[in-house]
């Protein structure tokens, strides 16, 4: 059985496309759960259950974790910020403004974001293929959320919403680079706690003020949406975690990046089971998805390198 775990949690691909399942199931999750709990709140109870799930599994590695956070305090901070509170606040703070269209449609950038950085900040060699992969799946949710007519995409406007999204991608890009380099500093289980702790206290002052103008209902929210928020808690916001910091360990950042694409076909297939129709376009659009992952995620030929400074 542990040699069993041991191959699933060093095979990357399985690991990222783990990821962007449950991501994908927070996508539908999320958008239902809103419309009670309000996202703020909602991103709150996520990883208060997340901070107390992991804690059996992480304590082991939180051995001298003081020294650690003296050593390695301004990275994980920076991280707590981007990965934990800045993405998930941004993302359903942007939602509120912004139609859903857009919001994916500039989620689709996170992996340029991060290839962007990898280069610049990593060193890390971008092969003309993962250019190719990120474009061809870009394609497909460009094509997936225009519902293949190009006047849905020219006929789009920047708004606060969009704005606020583009922040909440680039949070996610950052983390997603000071986890190549100090996503384990602690060990994966560890560290993740860690910048759930860190975090935390500032998604409770996220809340707090969130509920002086839209209060929480609590006698509207039913059995059925408390499980909701706790599979959210779990899945979502630790599994799907830690998952992708392993990825991002296995094949470094760029590479992990364009399976972000694959949180958009699983959305749909998801959406399955709350009513919803997928059309020809969302059809089309996650065959170019997976193909431009496909592409991504294929080894280099042999003698050809990829090399990271520190």
């Amino acid at each position: 059985m542990k040699q069993v775990l041991d191959r699933l949690w060093n095979n990357p691909y399985l690991l990222l496309t783990s990821s962007a399942l449950f991501w994908g199931s927070n996508f539908v999750l999320g958008r239902v759960m809103v419309e009670t709990i309000p996202p703020l709140h909602l991103s709150l109870f996520r990883w208060t259950i997340g901070l107390l799930a992991l804690w059996p599994f992480a304590r082991s590695q939180l051995k001298g974790a003081k020294a650690l956070w003296r050593t390695y305090r301004a990275p994980l901070f920076w991280m707590a910020m981007t990965g934990v509170v800045g993405f998930n606040a941004l993302t359903y703070l942007a939602v509120q403004f912004t139609s859903s269209i857009s919001a994916s449609l500039f989620n689709s950038v996170a992996p340029v974001f991060i290839m962007l950085l990898s280069y610049f900040f990593l060193r890390e060699k971008i092969r003309p293929v993962q250019v190719a992969g990120v474009f061809i799946s870009l394609i497909g949710v460009v094509w997936i959320v225009s519902r293949g007519d190009w006047e849905v995409l020219v006929s789009l406007k920047f708004n606060a919403g969009d704005l606020i999204m583009i922040v909440a991608v680039l949070s996610w890009a950052i983390y997603s680079i000071l986890s190549k380099r100090f996503g384990t500093v602690a060990g994966e289980k560890g560290t993740f706690w860690i910048l759930m702790a860190v975090g935390l206290p500032f998604s409770l002052l996220l809340g707090a003020v969130e509920e002086i103008y839209r209060p929480l209902p609590w006698s509207e929210v039913s059995p059925l949406e408390w499980l909701c928020v706790l599979y959210l808690g779990i899945f979502p916001a630790v599994v799907a975690f830690l998952c992708w910091s392993r990825g991002i360990q296995l094949v470094g950042p760029a590479k992990s990046g364009v399976f972000l694409h694959l949180i958009m076909p699983f959305a749909v297939i998801i959406a399955l089971f709350f009513g919803e129709t997928p059309t020809l376009a969302q059809g089309v659009g996650a065959a170019f998805v997976l193909l431009g992952v496909l592409m991504a995620s294929n080894p280099p030929r042999k003698g050809v390198t990829r090399h990271l400074e520190k």
